[in-house]
């Protein structure tokens, strides 16, 4: 099931995607970044999932300036799962930290954190220029045995350039890479974390910005 595509974007977006794998020893610092959000000019996409030996992951991002910022959560309830997961109460926790603080919290029982968060699923979050953190582990009490699949968006208004980023475990993963196309499609399946679209690739392995180099 696609994910949903917000329809207020340019015409034919450039767009951008990214092989990562996924990191043992996961923390702040092992980050994978996702790129740049910059106010009516890029959005950013990552896909991943939470396998039974996996509980955490964590993904960075900068903000270019001061603006509002949305966040969007597609999840299901297991990476073989077609149909995404609809319920109040999706089985990913997302926090979203600055300097190493959460400023807001999709649990339910965080109180202003959770506030801020529902700001940003409104678009309707400020926050200032710097770098992010996105931390997503599985909810509270949730079944370890699941393996729960995800996409997060962000966003800031229209978009020119869209940033794709689509996680692999560990095992599973093959090649780390960066591909551009034209388009405004994105992953199709918060659980399929295949090869980037066909295109320009430009391989690497490291926890830069390399989307930076495409800006």
């Amino acid at each position: 099931m696609p994910l949903t595509i917000d329809t207020d974007v340019y015409r034919n977006p450039l767009s951008y995607s990214q092989a990562t794998e996924d990191v043992s020893g996961e923390n702040i610092l092992n980050a994978r970044a996702i790129g740049t959000l910059t106010a009516d000019r890029t959005r950013l996409t990552v896909v991943s999932a939470l396998t039974n030996k996996d509980r955490v992951d964590h993904f960075s991002f900068r903000l270019s300036a001061s603006t509002q910022v949305g966040l969007t959560l597609t999840t299901s309830r297991t990476d073989d799962e077609s149909v995404v997961d609809t319920s109040t109460r999706p089985p990913v926790r997302v926090e979203v930290l600055q300097n190493g603080r959460v400023i807001a919290d999709s649990e339910a029982t965080s109180g202003d954190l959770k506030t801020a968060y529902d700001k940003m699923r409104a678009d309707k979050f400020d926050m200032a220029a710097g770098n992010y953190v996105l931390r997503t582990t599985r909810e509270t009490g949730g079944d370890v045995s699941k393996s729960p699949s995800y996409a997060i968006q962000l966003s800031a208004g229209k978009f020119s350039k869209d940033y794709d980023t689509v996680e692999t475990p560990a095992s599973e993963f093959q090649k780390t890479s960066i591909s551009t196309s034209t388009g405004t499609s994105i992953a199709n399946m918060v659980g399929d974390a295949q090869d980037p679209r066909d295109g320009y690739s430009y391989n690497y392995y490291t926890y830069i910005n390399v989307f930076d180099y495409f800006v």
